[in-house]
């Protein structure tokens, strides 16, 4: 795998020289027990492989696992699989915890923090139980899930809302506003005919609406809009991504199809115009990622050799500035020949904006499918999109 050339690549595409100076950052290690060892098993990519070779421009935190998003500062929320349990780990105790393993359920693609502190879960409402270990590939009812409400301190199953939506869910930190998809047919797939097909009839229209509680506690959907249909941007499907704003003035969303450049479009909803407008981000693949507290920047994947067509190939990992209006440096490269098929994707900022979870993945053994079945999760030092 020549892994000394892949971090020396991987360190090259990282900005400014990263130092990861936070002391909660010295227990997390891959001999700890909540890694994985059977990766030989299953022919998948183990990163924790590598680990002899890294300082510390980066910290790998898991080797299985996907789909991160912070809890508070020293605590996050990730997927097993692409359809999996939820799992937490704890950066102040160096432990990692299952959330959703107390109770019956067909899984969950996305899990999200509410302002008040429970979590919104994504997840199909029937099917099998998920296989337990997360490096067998699992992913029945990705089109077909709902939202759920798991309230804290999560030990009891959670509170179902009714709405159907496909992963990739807006949650405002500023207010209970929430973003969602109601997507419910696959938009891509080796059957050209039918992905043809879904492209022009299945539906795909953009929703808000705000989590409220009733007087006994619970959860459910008020306020329900419909912001953006499907045909208004064109053979399309939606993913919003973040909220923008102290007041939620903007959200950011993905139009996915064969009218967008490299079958991939950023662009911005604003709630004062009552509008949508296209963001030129980069030429081919651009894909909205994690926003700073700060709301002035955006992470967004890139392939600029993608097509309408062909789609993404490999992905780079861009900090868009949204006071410039233009992409910084890049990020992460991916393109090297030197990653031999590692990358990073679905960064998200610490809630300081001082650090970044990412998933990674790569093309390697089973890895075909990376973006839903991660390689594990790593932590970098933000400090290197400010430069």
């Amino acid at each position: 795998m020549h892994t000394r050339h892949l971090i020396t690549t991987l360190a090259k595409g990282l900005i400014g020289g990263l130092l990861l100076t936070n002391p909660l950052l010295s227990n997390a290690d891959c001999g700890d027990s909540y890694n994985l060892t059977h990766h030989n098993v299953t022919g998948k990519l183990d990163i924790c492989d590598i680990e002899p070779q890294l300082d510390s421009k980066f910290r790998i935190l898991t080797n299985w696992g996907t789909k991160p998003e912070w809890l508070n500062k020293t605590q996050f929320a990730f997927v097993s699989n692409q359809i999996g349990d939820i799992y937490l780990m704890d950066l102040e105790t160096n432990t990692v915890s299952n959330l959703t393993g107390h109770f019956e359920h067909s899984g969950f693609t996305r899990v999200h923090k509410l302002k008040n502190g429970d979590l919104l879960l994504l997840g199909p409402s029937s099917g099998p139980q998920p296989p337990i270990d997360p490096l067998v590939i699992y992913d029945n009812g990705q089109f077909t899930s709902d939202l759920w409400v798991l309230k804290a301190p999560y030990d009891e199953p959670p509170v179902p809302l009714n709405v159907h939506a496909w992963e990739g869910i807006a949650v405002s930190t500023e207010s209970n506003r929430i973003a969602w998809s109601d997507t419910r047919k696959p938009f891509y797939g080796k059957n050209l005919f039918f992905t043809g097909l879904n492209y022009i009839f299945a539906r795909s229209n953009l929703w808000m609406g705000e989590i409220d509680y009733d007087d006994v506690g619970t959860p459910y959907i008020n306020h329900i809009e419909k912001l953006v249909r499907k045909y208004e941007v064109g053979l399309v499907f939606f993913e919003p991504q973040n909220f923008k704003g102290e007041n939620d003035e903007q959200l950011l969303f993905e139009a996915y199809g064969p009218t967008s450049s490299g079958t991939s479009d950023t662009y911005i909803y604003d709630f004062t115009l009552e509008s949508h407008r296209k963001i030129h981000t980069a030429e081919g693949y651009n894909e909205w990622e994690g926003i700073s507290p700060d709301y002035k920047k955006a992470f967004v994947e890139v392939d600029p050799t993608a097509t309408n067509i062909s789609g993404p190939s490999a992905v780079d990992l861009y900090v868009y500035d949204f006071v410039e209006q233009e992409l910084s440096t890049i990020f992460v490269n991916s393109h090297d020949p030197l990653m031999h098929g590692f990358h990073v994707h679905e960064p998200v900022f610490s809630p300081d904006g001082n650090l970044a979870l990412m998933a990674t993945g790569g093309a390697t053994g089973n890895e075909f499918n990376s973006p839903g079945y991660g390689i594990g999760i790593v932590l970098f030092d933000n400090n290197a999109t400010s430069n």
